[in-house]
């Protein structure tokens, strides 16, 4: 009897286990829109479905933000480290790349209507 009880033990945790993964996994939405901030001020916002790339000049440096089938990066920056170009590309709501020297973020967000928050 016991043997039982552990193997059905095992089964539920599993179970519960492949449910969590997969609510995790499937509630992860893509972007919709690019947001670029300098010093924690929004500088810009760029559509996540649009192919295309821009250059920041700002006080501390240059860094030249690519948007490209679907995903953004830091294709270039003047940095010494070099961290930000070297991150991998973002889809993710959430996500975030930052270039430290320059205090310049970029992130995803949704495009949420303000009619959503009612």
């Amino acid at each position: 009897m016991l043997k039982t009880q552990k193997f059905w033990i095992a089964i539920f945790i599993v179970l519960l286990a492949a449910c969590v993964l997969c609510v995790v996994l499937f509630n992860r939405s893509s972007g919709e829109a690019v947001e670029i901030y300098h010093e924690d001020e929004l500088i810009c916002e760029m559509d996540l479905s649009v192919n295309q790339t821009k250059k920041f000049e700002l006080d501390e440096g240059v860094n030249v933000v690519e948007v490209k089938d679907g995903s953004v990066y830091v294709k270039s920056a003047d940095c010494k480290n070099q961290i930000c170009v070297n991150s991998s590309p973002i889809s993710s709501v959430g996500s975030v790349i930052v270039c430290a020297p320059h205090s310049f973020t970029v992130k995803i967000a949704s495009q949420v209507s303000e009619d959503a928050y009612v």
